[in-house]
This record gives C-alpha cells, structure tokens and sequence, in this order.
C-alpha cells in the first residue's frame, strides 16, 4: 500500500485493496514493484509485487491493542460444544500509537483473530486466501482522527468445506464508517 502511496502517479485516495495469498514468503529483505496497471477517468488500478513476508505464528497480536467489549477470544482444548458466535465488538488500535492513514487502516482491517478460533476455541491450521479492505474516508478524514482507537466489528456468517468467511467493519470518530473488510480463509 505504501509503496503505491508513494507513486507521483497515483490519482487520488486508495479506494479498495484486495491482497491474494498465494504461498508462503520467506524471510529477508525485498523490493516492492508497483506498476499501474490500468486508469481511466474514475478509478486506477496498481499492481505490487512481491507481498510482504509473513511473520511467526501470533507475532502480529503484539502489534495491536485490542479491547473486546463482547466475543473475547478464548483458547479451549476441546472445541466449544455448542460452537460460539463469530461475533466480536473491541476497540482497535496500533500498539505503538500513530495517526491513521490508508496504511494503518489497511492492517487493521486485518488485526482480528480468525473467526473459527472464535467459534470452536482452538487454533487450528488457518490461512487467509484472499482478502479486500474497502476504504470509506478520505486521507484528511483519517488525518483528523489521529491515534483515537477505532470501534470494530469482526464477524462470520459460513464455515463449510474447510473455508471460512470472515466480515470487519472499522468505525472512526462519531461512528463514521472508515473501512470495510471481507477475507475467505482456510482451516
């Protein structure tokens, strides 16, 4: 997201980000390459490759303070019996605070727990396939809600054939909605 930011090509504020995980990536240094990949009067589409490498299991838990006022993640060694509801309502912020922007705004859109660890209390394996965060504000109306933790809203409505999907909903100052998110995962 950044690197595209960064482009004195780009036209306007981000809109929609879609990011496809494909495989693993291992550690170490990388370049990202950004081309445009089409624009037109309304929209620009950019292609970057390669994405950012992955980090260890639950490393990125420490890079966000998250304060559930309902559907706190609770580990089990057995699997929930009923299963419990995907639903969780926090308050959502970097650990370290910093002003939101499009690239904050992206990685919080995806700083929640997977939605089956909700429902059946372990960790199973579990992988995000594909993920869009759709941006709702503009860069001065993230600018102005500073490091002000975000309402949040992670839910699921499916879990079938091994894949899961999985909601987010990002609420800035006066409940404005800031961002949007829809992931399929695999577990």
């Amino acid at each position: 997201m950044r690197a595209v930011l960064e482009r004195p090509e780009r036209v306007g504020d981000p809109i929609a980000l879609t990011v496809n995980f494909c495989a693993p990536i291992a550690r170490g240094e990388f370049t990202v390459a950004t081309k445009v990949a089409r624009t037109n009067r309304s929209s620009q589409h950019w292609q970057a490759t390669p994405p950012l490498p992955t980090l260890t299991a639950l490393t990125w838990v420490a890079q966000y303070e998250l304060r559930f006022a309902e559907g706190l993640s609770e580990r089990s060694e057995t699997t929930f019996d009923p299963p419990r509801s995907p639903r969780s309502v926090l308050w959502l912020r970097d650990a370290e605070p910093r002003p939101l922007d499009f690239v904050s705004l992206a990685a919080l859109s995806d700083a929640f727990f997977g939605r089956i660890f909700q429902v059946i209390g372990r960790i199973p394996p579990f992988g995000t396939v594909s993920m869009t965060t759709y941006f709702h504000a503009s860069a001065d109306e993230l600018a102005a809600h500073g490091t002000a933790p975000l309402a949040a809203v992670a839910d699921a409505r499916i879990f079938h054939r091994s894949f899961g999907d999985q909601t987010a909903e990002l609420f800035g100052a006066n409940g404005q909605l800031l961002a949007t998110a829809v992931q399929v995962a695999f577990f």
